[in-house]
C-alpha cells in the first residue's frame, strides 16, 4: 500500500511538472495564445495576448471573444468554418482595450475531449499591422516607378538576377 502512494504522489508531482512546463511554453509565446469554450468564452488569454491587445487575464477571461474582434461577423465566421473544417487560417482584423484596430494572421483549430466531442476553438495569431503597412508602401512606390517608367520615351528593361527579362516599358516593345 505505501509503494502504491509513493507511486501516486511521484506521477501527482511528475503531472505538475509537465503542467507548468506546458503553462511556460503557453506565456512565453510572442504569439497571441487564446483559447475559447463551446459558447464562445474566454478560457485561455496567454501573456502575448495580454501584451498586444491590452486587457489583464481577469479583464477578459469568461468574455465572450467579440470584445477582441473589430468585426464580431468576422469573428462568427472564423468560429463557423473552424467547426465545420476543423481549422481556419485568415487575416482578421482585432480591437485592442483603447478600441485601435489592427490586423492580424490567425490559425484557429477545433479543440477537443477526450471522447473526440468538440469543446472549443483555439487560435494563435500574430499582429501583422507593421508589415501589411510596409507592403502597402512597396505597391505604391512601385505603382509610382511603374508610371513614371511606362511614360518614359526610351526603351526600358529590367531583368532579374539571372538576366531574365521581367518587365519591359511600351517604348522598349515599340522598337524590338
Amino acid at each position: 500500500m505505501q509503494w502504491l502512494l509513493l507511486n501516486r504522489r511521484h506521477a501527482e508531482e511528475e503531472l505538475k511538472v509537465i503542467e507548468e512546463y506546458a503553462r511556460s511554453i503557453i506565456d512565453n509565446s510572442v504569439d497571441m495564445i487564446i483559447a475559447v469554450d463551446s459558447d464562445r468564452k474566454i478560457i485561455e488569454f496567454n501573456r502575448g495576448a495580454q501584451k498586444t491587445f491590452g486587457y489583464n487575464l481577469d479583464e477578459v477571461l469568461s468574455k465572450h471573444v467579440d470584445i477582441l474582434y473589430a468585426f464580431p461577423d468576422e469573428g462568427n465566421g472564423v468560429h463557423k468554418v473552424t467547426v465545420k473544417d476543423g481549422k481556419c487560417v485568415r487575416e482578421i482584423r482585432n480591437r485592442r482595450k483603447n478600441g485601435e484596430i489592427f490586423t492580424s494572421l490567425l490559425s484557429a483549430s477545433v479543440l477537443h475531449d477526450k471522447n473526440g466531442e468538440v469543446v472549443g476553438v483555439m487560435g494563435v495569431s500574430r499582429d501583422i499591422t507593421e508589415q501589411k503597412q510596409a507592403d502597402e508602401a512597396a505597391t505604391r512606390e512601385y505603382t509610382k516607378l511603374s508610371a513614371m517608367i511606362s511614360g518614359m520615351e526610351e526603351g526600358v528593361v529590367f531583368t532579374d538576377a539571372g538576366g531574365v527579362i521581367v518587365e519591359v516599358n511600351d517604348w522598349f516593345c515599340k522598337f524590338t
